[in-house]
């Protein structure tokens, strides 16, 4: 990963060395994580769960999302995550959307540079 990828996920919250080292020091296999991670649409499908009302399937995805944004050091996005994540096993979705919706700039931000990352 060149410099300027790593200042910008950095800029957006992204932890990267802290990310790497969890990767085994190996940048090339964050990387492919993260677009394993892109691949599955999970964030998506959290967001069309909200929609729906089904909590069972937005806390299966949150939980799911919470342990990638950990891995991944998502920061501020992983804070947010886990608070979805612990009100959606209590069975509540007041407010739940509001979250949701709080992240999707920044996760769509990061997207956007994981997508570009060879």
């Amino acid at each position: 990963m060149d410099e300027n990828t790593k200042n910008e996920l950095e800029s957006l919250g992204v932890n990267v060395e802290a990310a790497v080292s969890r990767f085994a020091g190996k940048s090339e296999r964050y990387i492919k994580y993260l677009k394993m991670h892109v691949m599955t649409g999970y964030f998506s499908k959290l967001g069309d769960a909200l929609k729906e009302g089904n909590v069972s399937d937005a806390q299966l995805f949150s939980h799911t999302l919470k342990g990638d944004f950990k891995n991944f050091e998502f920061g501020s996005l992983t804070d947010t995550m886990v608070s979805l994540n612990e009100q959606l096993k209590e069975g509540s979705m007041d407010g739940a959307m509001d979250k949701y919706e709080s992240m999707i700039n920044v996760y769509d931000n990061i997207t956007e540079i994981i997508v570009r990352l060879s």
